[in-house]
């Protein structure tokens, strides 16, 4: 499994519904909020990269109240 790790920042005031529906997501294992510049911290973890990459693009992107995403693709050291 990869995992990948999806930074969200979400429109002002609607941090918990699009947290609601990110952590809903069954391709999404972990959705929680942060504090930072950021406002919630997902994981996705599929077989390859790409298969994450998809679910961030058409599904976590496409969810109402979410401004801009940043990926982090974790890497087996």
């Amino acid at each position: 499994m990869e995992t990948v790790f999806v930074l969200i920042k979400t429109q002002p005031g609607l941090v918990e519904p699009v947290l609601h529906e990110v952590a809903s997501n069954a391709d999404v294992t972990e959705a929680i909020a942060v504090t930072g510049a950021y406002d919630i911290l997902a994981r996705v973890e599929k077989e390859f990269v790409t298969e994450s990459l998809s679910v961030i693009v058409k599904q976590i992107r496409q969810i109402e109240g979410v401004a801009s995403t940043e990926t982090l693709v974790a890497l087996k050291m």
